[in-house]
């Protein structure tokens, strides 16, 4: 009887360290964060790693940011389960969401929070003939990676001034490698979006004096009817060297997009340790100062917001719908 009691202790024993070592690793899996972002260089990557950072400092979670093409490959990474959070801008959200062009189907997202406006900016050097969108025609252009938001307005912000890729030589490169093919003249313009001052202008006009093409506010008009996810936006004058007046353009709201099977708890608590935690994401990128609770749950494009979320934002009286 005495070694019967003692098998079935064994076998208590063994079926509760079978069960703690099962639920360390559902627990590990679910507190695992793959965060996308963009590529290095640009205002989506530092946000994701500086979030990353805070995760991993402060909210007990195993977090990483990835660098990616942007918004296209995040939205289908998120679907293909290799990353469960991204950084996107609403053009990718929205076109995603709804199984738009270029999506071949519909994919499933959660909104965390919004983190930024940025700015459609296009340089070119301060010695080119070019003085407006127009003047693209013909030209070697650098529109973003393939795939990512800057890519998807480049294309977009074209097509409003009667332009098509057809009528340029697009070249689909990330901000860090198009500045430098400007620089040395293998490219006639880039585009590029960030919150201002954007990194890599303000690091080329070290080098070279460049100069941002404006939006006329007929273009941009005609821009804010066709695409309500863009809005008007001034860059004030001084932001940039050689940059004595004000310049007109349009912005896209940028957030912080989830994967519908991210749960709750641990949805609430990214969003809440973030909040918590954005003096620390402004010393990894000056975008981090722009980040306000205020406005965090303020847009709607028809993507719904994550449960999770929604807890932290009512919590924090910040949720008014």
């Amino acid at each position: 009887m005495k070694q019967k009691n003692i098998l079935v202790g064994f076998a208590i024993v063994g079926l509760v360290t079978c069960f703690n070592l099962v639920m360390a690793v559902i627990s590990e899996a679910q507190e695992k964060i793959q965060i996308g972002t963009a590529p290095q260089g640009g205002t989506y990557y530092s946000i994701g790693a500086g979030i990353a950072q805070i995760l991993n400092k402060w909210g007990g979670l195993k977090a990483t940011a990835q660098a990616t093409g942007g918004g296209m490959e995040n939205c289908r990474l998120i679907d293909s389960g290799d990353i469960n959070m991204a950084t996107m801008a609403a053009q990718q959200l929205t076109a995603a969401y709804k199984g738009e062009k270029p999506f071949s189907k519909k994919i499933d997202l959660r909104v965390g929070f919004f983190i930024s406006e940025d700015p459609f900016e296009v340089v070119v050097l301060d010695e080119s003939p070019i003085r407006s969108i127009y003047d693209l025609k013909g030209k070697k252009v650098g529109v973003g990676a393939m795939g990512s938001g800057v890519e998807g307005k480049s294309r977009l912000i074209l097509q409003a001034h009667g332009l098509r890729y057809d009528d340029i030589t697009p070249r689909f490169l990330r901000s860090g490698e198009a500045m430098d093919a400007l620089k040395d003249g293998m490219i006639d313009a880039v585009g590029v979006m960030g919150v201002v001052p954007t990194p890599a202008i303000t690091e080329i006009s070290v080098m070279r004096k460049v100069r941002i093409l404006p939006i006329g506010d007929e273009i941009i008009n005609k821009i804010l009817k066709d695409y309500p996810f863009l809005s008007p936006s001034t860059i004030p004058p001084n932001t940039y060297k050689n940059q004595p007046n004000e310049i007109r353009t349009v912005a896209e709201q940028g957030f912080v997009v989830f994967s519908p099977k991210v749960t709750d708890d641990t949805a609430y608590r990214i969003v809440k340790t973030t909040f918590e935690h954005l003096d620390y994401l402004a010393t990894v990128h000056k975008a981090g100062e722009k980040i306000d609770l205020k406005k965090a749950c303020l847009f709607d494009f028809g993507v719904p917001y994550h449960s999770g979320a929604i807890k932290y934002f009512i919590e924090t009286g910040a949720w008014k719908k």
